[in-house]
């Protein structure tokens, strides 16, 4: 990559003044640093420039009795000074360049320090110089997730307009183009009586299954799962919440199909309705005359934290979904079907490993991984290319 100049500036996240900052040379930041204390502890600090053009990376501390790891991204660049803020925007470091060296405040676990930013060496580490590969889709939306692909290449998915309307949650038709520029319809619903938060399209691409809940009602129980039937691609015939024991008084999340028409999905509760507080489910719900009928996908893929947002690739031959760490991390697991049931999951790794990232969909082509995560700041939809994972790679690029 060459020299590249550009003012960052997160306005949808901070109210920052940026009229008197200068443009930087980002690579100029990229690689590791010791983070000191005043009171004499030792970070280590990475920062790199990614394939889309962003610098991000992460603080580190490690000692026998703590482990530490805070994803960072840039508020403010100048030559002189930077302001990183963590994924969450709880912590942050502000330095400015004093007779060469980097000296100011950090917000790091909740007290604010006096820091100095030592730079070690120009190159970051392997893990994060692999992690710049994973390219942003850059959608013009706030916390897009969910994308579900039509055979030509579009795709819907669940994304908010703004940060001034962060409580709307709307669903897009995207038409993508590999020059990263997009245009996004609105596909409209009543949202004064329902509210989605994932979706998923049906192989013949007339209905979406999405999560969610209908405002009207006294709902305290958790979302439901719902059809969503398109009269054409950008607009709605009706909506209907599915009945039987789909939907129990617990909470049905992040539906999607399979090739064959079922339904894939998460739920903290059980055909019975049984409620299992702080944790979730893998579940398959198949259609029958009865209706969907919700079966457990087998005992090597549920465990007691929480297993979610499974989806099965196009052509049903594994299936992918997220465990909860006890630390709040989402990490990614495949497992591939067997002739008589799924095998012992395994943890996605290579570039997407420690990334954090949810909603894992691929397209029909089988070219990228699509998802969303946080490391290089708030939510964000990125993609990679499957032949970069490990575990994705024997499956496509052949």
């Amino acid at each position: 990559m060459g020299n590249v100049y550009i003012l960052i500036f997160f306005s949808i996240v901070f109210a920052y003044s940026c009229s008197d900052l200068e443009s930087v040379e980002k690579k100029k930041y990229a690689g590791s640093y010791i983070l000191s204390t005043q009171n004499g502890t030792e970070y280590e600090m990475q920062l790199v420039v990614g394939e889309n053009d962003a610098l991000f990376g992460f603080y580190e501390l490690r000692s026998e009795s703590t482990s530490l790891r805070e994803v960072i991204y840039p508020e403010h660049l100048s030559r002189d000074s930077l302001r990183l803020r963590t994924r969450f925007g709880g912590h942050f470091l502000e330095v400015s360049r004093e007779n060469g060296e980097y000296r100011g405040v950090a917000d790091l676990i909740g007290d604010t320090v006096q820091v100095t930013l030592e730079k070690k060496s120009p190159e970051p580490g392997s893990e994060l110089k692999k992690k710049a590969r994973i390219e942003e889709v850059k959608m013009g939306l706030v916390r897009p997730q969910f994308p579900t692909f039509k055979e030509d290449g579009r795709f819907y998915m669940i994304g908010k307009p703004s940060m001034d309307q962060y409580d709307v949650s709307n669903i897009y038709f995207i038409q993508h183009s590999r020059e990263n520029t997009d245009s996004h319809t609105v596909v409209a619903f009543d949202q004064e009586r329902y509210s989605f938060t994932a979706i998923g399209l049906s192989p013949d691409e007339t209905t979406l299954v999405a999560s969610g809940i209908i405002m009207s009602e006294d709902h305290t129980t958790g979302s439901d799962i719902f059809l969503i039937h398109l009269k054409n691609p950008t607009e709605i015939e009706r909506i209907e919440r599915l009945e039987g024991d789909i939907n129990t008084e617990s909470f049905e999340i992040f539906p999607s199909f399979t090739p064959g028409g079922d339904i894939l999905y998460s739920s903290g509760g059980n055909p019975a309705g049984n409620i299992a507080m702080e944790r979730a489910d893998l579940f398959m719900a198949r259609k029958s005359a009865e209706g969907y009928m919700p079966v457990l996908i087998g005992p090597e893929l549920n465990t007691d934290l929480g297993d979610a947002s499974p989806y099965m690739d196009p052509e049903g031959r594994f299936l992918i979904f997220y465990r909860k760490s006890p630390g709040g991390d989402y990490i990614n697991y495949i497992s591939e079907r067997t002739d008589d049931g799924w095998t012992s999951p395994e943890k996605i790794t290579g570039v997407m490993e420690n990334v954090s990232a949810y909603g894992l969909r691929i397209d029909r082509q089988g070219e990228y991984l699509y998802f969303t995560g946080f490391f290089q700041g708030p939510g964000k939809l990125f993609r990679i290319h499957t032949g970069d994972i490990p575990e994705l790679n024997p499956f496509f690029n052949q």
